[in-house]
């Protein structure tokens, strides 16, 4: 049986091209410049604060990983708190290096930040699937992989960049798999908690091009249809056939990508009997056909 996070983090095979070692003396705040790019820091030494949407700080100590989707805003302080209500400014001190504080102070933190890339197509609806921050605290495993990450950092050595990008791989993909179940907010990770509604998260995946109706989906979770609809949307965020419709887009939308599959291929595998039935339902959701789709891809590049 597929596993949907497995699945969704494949599609969404991320990396991380841009990686920074950020120290800073004395207390300090800085505001998060871009939005549209998933943000991670990691503490290194020292303690750090960050606040997701004006929402209550979280404090991570050393080793301590969070990753922030795009789209939400986002802030870094130090524990000690500040008297200025300004954001301090970065200031570039080396390649990969910046320094936040006054200059010539000791170094009371050190944080390994960055942005993250997705090689996906359809990022915004994979990304949507998540919560809106994801925490990894220092466990044996994670642990282990940190300290590998510092040690490429702080020593530089040959082809330390492709090791700590690969490195950064395995965080994202803990952080994705372990984010916390508690999270209020409607998402993928709160609906494979639920022991009903990742039932049916499962059949999609399994089976895709099954013609899944609501009423089938509610029996594969052991429910009514009306309460399975209602539960599926209180933790997912959609309704169980939206899930469905966004789950085979992104799926062809990658298959398309690979541009080895006829379209007929592919509208099959994602459950729709013919290419005409799937190039109109395509049109609809993507606002391209299929055809014109992969045109584009080839064209970039």
């Amino acid at each position: 049986m597929q596993d949907p996070l497995s699945e969704v983090v494949s599609l969404l095979a991320p990396y991380a091209p841009e990686i920074k070692l950020a120290e800073a003396s004395g207390p300090f705040q800085v505001q998060r410049a871009r939005l549209d790019r998933l943000f991670y820091c990691l503490a290194v030494t020292g303690e750090v604060l960050v606040s997701v949407n004006d929402a209550p700080p979280i404090q991570l100590n050393e080793s301590d990983f969070i990753l922030i989707p795009e789209a939400q805003k986002a802030a870094i302080s130090s524990v000690q708190p500040t008297t200025s209500s300004f954001f301090n400014k970065p200031q570039q001190i080396g390649p990969g290096r910046v320094w936040i504080g006054e200059h010539g102070a000791d170094i009371s933190t050190r944080m390994i930040i960055g942005h993250c890339s997705f090689k996906c197509q359809d990022k915004d609806m994979l990304l949507s699937l998540l919560p809106s921050s994801m925490v990894l605290r220092g466990k044996e495993q994670i642990t282990a992989i940190t300290s590998l990450i510092k040690e490429e950092v702080l020593a530089p050595k040959p082809a330390g960049e492709v090791i700590t990008d690969y490195l950064l791989r395995i965080l994202l993909i803990n952080a994705f798999r372990s984010a916390h179940l508690s999270n209020e907010l409607p998402s993928l990770i709160r609906g494979l908690a639920d022991k009903c509604v990742a039932k049916a998260l499962r059949a999609i995946h399994d089976q895709p091009a099954y013609p899944w109706s609501g009423e089938c989906l509610a029996a594969e979770a052991g429910m009514s249809r009306s309460a399975f609809f209602s539960r599926f949307k209180d933790t997912v965020g959609m309704t169980p056939l939206s899930y469905l419709l966004q789950w085979r887009m992104a799926k062809a939308k990658s298959l398309l990508k690979e541009g080895r599959e006829p379209v007929i291929s592919i509208a099959l595998e994602v459950g729709y009997n013919s290419s005409s039935s799937f190039s109109s339902a395509f049109l609809r959701h993507e606002g391209v056909s299929p055809s014109a789709f992969r045109g584009q891809l080839v064209e970039n590049n």
